[in-house]
């Protein structure tokens, strides 16, 4: 062009094409008068733009001052018609009102709508990484919740499973006590009927005399009397044999020997019964618990 353009605007282009870079405007810049934010000293203080109406002055060139509030301002505007006092220079306001032309318009709105349009887009971008942030973070979460429940999961099944086992240890270890109890059991009953065998075999009837001490004779009617009240298959003529043996009727020796080996037949022989009742007896409390603890598993 055949101008050049002074302004706060065009030097900061100049700066900008000359390699400097300035970082984004904040709100209160404007396109009349823009802020300068190099970090630089001796831009950001104006000593660029003083130096540059200084030599402006020296220079003959076609110049438009573009400073609408100076412009608009008498004071201001005298102080800048004073900078080109000079022959070389001849001044020329220009006013420019009313509407704009149609494609001027256009221009401007086409601008207007790409910046609303970038804009649009921009925020589009951003709330659609942030969706996916999200979701990505929710997947994260569900990942690590199926994780904590799969391992909460596994360790109560282990911990169940070790249960079982010493549930079924302790089982185990009970049924070999209480076997080891009934094979005890079984031994000494069996090594106790061994010696009432041999006791059986071995002990010889005492002959009955009249000097036979009476204590003995009432000892074995008491006996008597007691399996006489547990079993009535007692006859009575033993009771009376003994009743006579110690009132001190004279009785012959061989009632005294069957009525003797009667007696102790019949003692032998409950005694064997109640053995038999007692093993019965520890049988089926050993079958109760063996269902109870299958019950159980």
């Amino acid at each position: 062009p055949s101008y050049v353009e002074l302004s706060d605007r065009k030097i900061q282009e100049w700066a900008v094409k000359s390699g400097l870079w300035k970082p984004k405007s904040s709100w209160k810049s404007s396109n009349d008068k823009p802020e300068y934010n190099f970090g630089l000293q001796h831009m950001d203080d104006f000593s660029i733009h003083r130096c540059l109406n200084a030599i402006t002055t020296a220079i003959p060139r076609n110049y438009v001052v573009m400073e609408v509030k100076q412009n608009l301002t008498q004071a201001e505007r005298k102080a800048n018609l004073k900078r080109f006092k000079s022959r070389s220079f001849k001044t020329v306001a220009q006013v420019v009102m009313g509407e704009p032309p149609n494609d001027f318009k256009a221009k401007v709105q086409k601008r207007l709508l790409d910046d609303k349009q970038a804009k649009a887009e921009a925020e589009w971008k951003m709330r659609k990484v942030e969706r996916e942030r999200k979701k990505a973070i929710a997947q994260r979460k569900k990942e690590v919740a199926e994780k904590k429940a799969a391992a909460e999961a596994k360790k109560k099944e282990e911990e169940e499973k070790k249960k079982a086992e010493d549930a079924k240890k302790k089982a185990e270890a009970e049924k070999k006590k209480e076997e080891k109890k009934d094979d005890k059991a079984a031994a000494e009953e069996k090594k106790e009927e061994k010696k009432e065998e041999a006791a059986k075999e071995t002990a010889a009837p005492a002959p009955a005399s009249a000097a036979e001490p009476e204590s003995q004779t009432f000892e074995e009617l008491r006996i008597l009397e007691q399996l006489a009240d547990v079993h009535e298959d007692v006859t009575k003529d033993e009771i009376r044999f003994l009743e006579e043996l110690a009132g001190g009727k004279k009785t012959g020796l061989f009632k005294m020997r069957e009525a003797g080996k009667r007696l102790r037949e019949r003692i032998e022989s409950e005694f064997k019964a109640m053995r038999q009742r007692e093993k019965a007896l520890l049988t089926n409390i050993d079958n109760t618990k063996q269902k109870i603890s299958e019950l159980e598993q």
